[in-house]
């Protein structure tokens, strides 16, 4: 990543703030046709404009509660769901149904590989599929997924044929999560917000995202301790139904629709 940063030029945007336009058009000049960079350069400069006279509280204005619905509330549902409960500590999940170390290690480098393949799958199929029906069925079967493996867990011996349905809906669980709620966040928190808000509005979801992750990893010791393997993964089954039910009512179609449809359906 380091070495890959190295190559990265200035973003554009900074550029124009810093009155840098020569450079912003050198750097769209490697990923746009020439004559595309001035138009661009132009919205450039009125999202600037515009995201300098607006404010965090215009977010929580009526016209735009819709959005900030979706842009908080698609973030704090990927969290809820406990994937980074799962991800952080599959090594001590796995090692309770009778794997040893080395094996529970090796189980959660294959659920790794289950996430980086179905997230470059779900790239593929978002914009074929559409974002609503892909978000919603894959947040399904997520909740089905940690039903299966509360009831897993809460059988005794968990050697053989059950050790290996654990792994299977786990495998399943990641699948799920990595084709729909994996994706959402980062689509849907630069999707819906108006212009000038699109900047506030993904830094508020970008830090429920990751304020949630640090609560559930602080917490999940402690609620294995407390509850249960079984019991942790009841309460995320419980907390997934009531983030379907919520995507459901509120999450809307962005399929091939502009920036400016959809800002116009949010208000």
């Amino acid at each position: 990543m380091l070495l890959g940063l190295l190559t990265l030029p200035e973003s554009p945007r900074w550029l124009v703030t810093r009155d840098r336009e020569d450079d912003a058009r050198a750097v769209l000049r490697r990923t746009r046709d020439e004559a595309e960079v001035s138009d661009e350069l132009d919205e450039i400069r009125q999202t600037i404009k515009a995201e300098r006279e607006s404010s965090y509280r215009e977010l929580f204005r009526a016209e735009n509660r819709q959005a900030l619905r979706i842009g908080v509330g698609v973030p704090a549902i990927n969290q809820l769901v406990g994937v980074n409960a799962i991800i952080y500590y599959a090594p001590t999940i796995l090692s309770q149904t009778g794997f040893g170390d080395s094996a529970s290690i090796l189980s959660s480098v294959g659920i790794g590989v289950v996430n980086v393949l179905l997230t470059a799958l779900a790239l593929v199929l978002v914009d074929r599929i559409g974002r609503r029906p892909l978000v919603i069925t894959g947040t399904m079967i997520v909740t089905v997924a940690l039903a299966a493996l509360g009831g897993l867990y809460l059988v005794h011996d968990k050697h053989g044929a059950v050790g290996a349905l654990i792994v299977a809906a786990l495998c399943i669980y990641i699948a799920a999560f990595a084709a729909s709620l994996g994706i959402a966040i980062w689509l849907f928190t630069s999707e819906v917000y108006p212009t000038n808000l699109r900047g506030r509005g993904a830094s508020l979801g970008t830090f429920t995202h990751w304020s949630l992750d640090f609560l559930v990893s602080l917490t999940v010791l402690s609620l294995i301790s407390l509850l249960g393997t079984a019991g942790m993964f009841f309460l995320f089954f419980a907390l997934a139904v009531l983030g379907t039910g919520y995507l459901w009512h509120y999450l809307p179609e962005t399929k091939g629709r502009s920036l400016e449809e959809i800002e116009h359906e949010m208000a």
